[in-house]
């Protein structure tokens, strides 16, 4: 998995700490709406705040649909800005992921990241 990770990493953001990716920030408004609707975001302890909630830190994870995998509630989605809580959710979405059955992984994952290293 480390080398596949190392790829998106390099991908994402030449492995450089990162915040906002700017060019996704337009999803924002959309992506917290959907997260908050699919449990994964609370409003009352992860307000919405405008650009916040796409895609940042250095393995380009969407805050609003990947803070689930920290297993901890409420991170501000800044979280995904420090390195190593970027590295763990991004190894707890991609082992997901890949134990998905193939026919059921979702294109959107299986573009971010492979599962060859399985």
């Amino acid at each position: 998995m480390e080398v596949e990770l190392l790829r998106i990493c390099r991908r994402e953001s030449r492995c450089q700490r990162v915040g906002i990716h700017a060019v996704d920030a337009w999803a924002s408004p959309r992506v917290y709406t959907r997260a908050v609707e699919a449990g994964w975001v609370s409003p009352g302890c992860q307000p919405y705040q405008p650009g916040e909630w796409s895609s940042r830190g250095a393995w380009g994870l969407m805050a609003a649909y990947n803070l689930k995998w920290a297993g901890v509630q409420c991170l501000p989605p800044w979280a995904l800005d420090v390195p190593l809580v970027s590295a763990v959710i991004a190894a707890r979405k991609l082992k997901a992921h890949c134990e998905t059955p193939e026919r059921r992984r979702h294109p959107a994952i299986t573009r971010w990241g492979k599962c060859d290293w399985r």
